[in-house]
């Protein structure tokens, strides 16, 4: 499953959208999906570039080596303070992921909100251009939502890094008192073997990257249907459910690509 969201994000994301420029220019220009098609096909490029430019695998440290004695008194203090301050940016990183989607799903309600007031009878219902205006606003909707996307990315970055580095002290003071990491007479149940990887699916990062895929999903269908013309929403409908199945599978793969190399073993 995993070498198949890989291969989807790296080979099937981009064969799509070869065949939908195809489609959409040549074949079926009417239906009026040309700047949806681009759009996607910029945000493809962009988010290969923050993928192999600006994000770089965790480096692995060094092995440990054990001490001749025991760790001094300071040193132990000084680790626990350590531990004491990862495991606050951890909470912190949980705390700032619920924040993040409680703030999404505000954004969510006001642009429902607006596009409702559009299309609304004291809005601009008999304008010729609500149509318009409402698929700039799913559009500019979206993107943002891979903000959204990609902040929780990140915060799941952190979160397994901060595990990362709780899983190095305490392999620290294990080696020095002569147990192994996974030793049954070690007090600590999460170790860097058993960690969930940061990809995983099922966690409470995975499930807000899911809601917010979901939405932005929706808003990219809308934009595709405001773009179809009117006598085309029946015999064209599998056109957005057609842009809905391509993003919500691309951030999902995207999901796992962008975090397989973050996982918290040291």
């Amino acid at each position: 499953m995993k070498d198949g969201r890989s291969f989807y994000f790296y080979f099937g994301a981009p064969a799509i959208l070869f065949i939908a420029l195809i489609l959409f220019y040549k074949i079926l220009p009417e239906t009026r999906q040309q700047i949806l098609v681009g759009y996607l096909i910029l945000h493809y490029l962009l988010l290969l570039f923050w993928k192999r430019i600006l994000d770089h695998p965790r480096p692995v440290p060094p092995p440990l080596e054990k001490m001749g004695q025991k760790p001094p008194g300071p040193l132990r203090q000084l680790a626990l303070h350590e531990y004491d301050y990862i495991q606050e940016t951890m909470a912190q990183a949980m705390d700032d992921r619920h924040t993040m989607v409680n703030y999404f799903l505000l954004a969510t309600g006001v642009v429902m909100a607006a596009i409702s007031a559009i299309f609304s009878d004291e809005g601009m219902r008999w304008s010729s251009y609500k149509n318009e205006i409402a698929s700039a606003i799913c559009i500019i909707f979206n993107f943002i939502a891979w903000i959204y996307f990609m902040n929780i990315i990140r915060l799941r970055q952190a979160w397994c890094e901060s595990a990362a580095a709780m899983n190095r002290i305490k392999q620290f003071f294990l080696f020095n008192f002569g147990l192994l990491e996974d030793d049954a007479r070690s007090p600590f149940r999460w170790h860097s073997k058993n960690t969930p990887p940061a990809a995983r699916t099922g966690t409470l990062y995975y499930l807000a990257m899911a809601l917010i895929s979901f939405i932005s999903s929706v808003a990219l269908a809308a934009t595709s249907v405001l773009s179809l013309p009117a006598e085309f929403l029946v015999t064209r409908a599998w056109v957005p459910a057609l842009f809905f199945l391509y993003h919500f599978l691309f951030q999902g793969a995207a999901y796992h690509v962008l975090l397989r190399n973050h996982d918290a073993a040291p």
